[in-house]
Protein backbone atom coordinates (compact mmCIF):
# COMPACT_ATOMS: atom_id res chain seq x y z
CA UNK A 1 0.00 0.00 0.00
CA UNK A 2 1.50 3.63 -0.98
CA UNK A 3 0.71 6.42 1.56
CA UNK A 4 1.15 10.05 -0.09
CA UNK A 5 2.36 12.48 2.14
CA UNK A 6 -1.06 14.11 2.50
CA UNK A 7 -2.78 11.38 4.24
CA UNK A 8 0.79 10.45 6.04
CA UNK A 9 0.33 13.58 7.14
CA UNK A 10 -3.62 13.52 8.22
CA UNK A 11 -2.51 10.03 9.92
CA UNK A 12 -0.13 11.55 12.35
CA UNK A 13 -2.72 14.56 13.07
CA UNK A 14 -5.41 11.76 13.93
CA UNK A 15 -3.29 10.11 16.08
CA UNK A 16 -1.93 13.00 17.85
CA UNK A 17 -5.70 14.10 18.19
CA UNK A 18 -6.11 10.66 19.48
CA UNK A 19 -3.61 10.42 21.99
CA UNK A 20 -4.38 13.77 23.58
CA UNK A 21 -7.97 12.49 24.00
CA UNK A 22 -6.71 9.34 25.71
CA UNK A 23 -4.36 11.81 28.23
CA UNK A 24 -7.30 14.72 28.51
CA UNK A 25 -5.34 17.41 27.24
CA UNK A 26 -7.38 19.24 24.35
CA UNK A 27 -4.50 21.20 22.81
CA UNK A 28 -6.34 21.87 19.60
CA UNK A 29 -10.18 23.03 21.52
CA UNK A 30 -7.47 25.26 23.96
CA UNK A 31 -5.63 26.63 21.06
CA UNK A 32 -8.97 27.19 18.74
CA UNK A 33 -10.40 28.79 21.68
CA UNK A 34 -7.84 31.28 22.32
CA UNK A 35 -7.41 32.23 19.23
CA UNK A 36 -11.16 32.70 18.78
CA UNK A 37 -10.92 35.23 21.64
CA UNK A 38 -7.60 36.97 19.84
CA UNK A 39 -9.76 37.54 17.02
CA UNK A 40 -12.50 38.76 19.01
CA UNK A 41 -10.50 41.50 20.68
CA UNK A 42 -9.07 42.40 17.66
CA UNK A 43 -12.25 43.11 15.73
CA UNK A 44 -13.48 44.83 19.06
CA UNK A 45 -10.41 47.19 18.75
CA UNK A 46 -10.88 47.29 15.44
CA UNK A 47 -13.99 48.63 15.21
CA UNK A 48 -12.96 50.87 18.13
CA UNK A 49 -10.53 51.97 15.87
CA UNK A 50 -12.45 53.38 13.18
CA UNK A 51 -15.13 54.32 15.42
CA UNK A 52 -12.11 57.29 16.90
CA UNK A 53 -10.79 57.98 13.07
CA UNK A 54 -14.21 58.46 12.30
CA UNK A 55 -15.52 60.67 15.02
CA UNK A 56 -15.28 63.91 14.01
CA UNK A 57 -17.43 62.86 10.71
CA UNK A 58 -19.54 60.91 12.90
CA UNK A 59 -20.11 64.02 14.68
CA UNK A 60 -20.72 66.25 12.06
CA UNK A 61 -23.61 64.12 10.64
CA UNK A 62 -24.88 64.12 14.07
CA UNK A 63 -25.25 67.98 13.56
CA UNK A 64 -26.66 68.47 10.32
CA UNK A 65 -29.16 65.52 11.69
CA UNK A 66 -30.37 67.43 14.34
CA UNK A 67 -29.74 71.24 12.56
CA UNK A 68 -31.80 70.14 9.31
CA UNK A 69 -34.54 68.00 12.01
CA UNK A 70 -34.34 64.76 9.93
CA UNK A 71 -34.83 62.62 12.54
CA UNK A 72 -36.98 64.55 14.98
CA UNK A 73 -40.00 66.60 13.80
CA UNK A 74 -40.64 65.17 10.38
CA UNK A 75 -40.37 61.72 12.16
CA UNK A 76 -42.19 62.62 15.04
CA UNK A 77 -45.24 63.14 13.07
CA UNK A 78 -44.78 59.99 10.47
CA UNK A 79 -44.92 57.97 13.55
CA UNK A 80 -48.15 59.73 14.79
CA UNK A 81 -49.97 59.19 11.61
CA UNK A 82 -48.93 55.77 11.40
CA UNK A 83 -50.06 55.07 15.06
CA UNK A 84 -53.83 56.51 14.06
CA UNK A 85 -53.72 54.30 10.96
CA UNK A 86 -52.71 51.18 12.70
CA UNK A 87 -55.34 52.07 15.35
CA UNK A 88 -58.39 52.30 12.51
CA UNK A 89 -58.36 56.07 13.62
CA UNK A 90 -57.15 57.55 9.91
CA UNK A 91 -56.91 55.74 6.64
CA UNK A 92 -54.46 57.15 3.97
CA UNK A 93 -55.47 56.82 -0.06
CA UNK A 94 -52.55 58.36 -1.57
CA UNK A 95 -49.39 60.31 -0.86
CA UNK A 96 -51.11 63.96 -0.87
CA UNK A 97 -52.54 62.91 2.57
CA UNK A 98 -49.45 62.06 4.07
CA UNK A 99 -47.83 65.22 2.82
CA UNK A 100 -50.75 67.14 3.93
CA UNK A 101 -50.48 66.04 7.18
CA UNK A 102 -47.23 66.89 7.67
CA UNK A 103 -46.94 70.41 6.15
CA UNK A 104 -49.77 71.48 8.46
CA UNK A 105 -47.72 72.82 11.83
CA UNK A 106 -44.68 73.30 9.39
CA UNK A 107 -43.65 77.46 9.04
CA UNK A 108 -41.40 76.43 6.16
CA UNK A 109 -43.99 74.62 3.70
CA UNK A 110 -45.64 77.29 1.69
CA UNK A 111 -47.98 74.78 -0.61
CA UNK A 112 -50.31 74.02 2.18
CA UNK A 113 -53.94 74.34 0.53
Amino acid sequence: MIIHRGEAWQSAQVEAALSEADAGDFVPEKDMAAKLNQLGKRKKAEADGWAQDNHEAIQELNRMVEERGLFSDGLFKIEQIMERVRKGEEVLHSLDDVERELSRDDPRCITDV
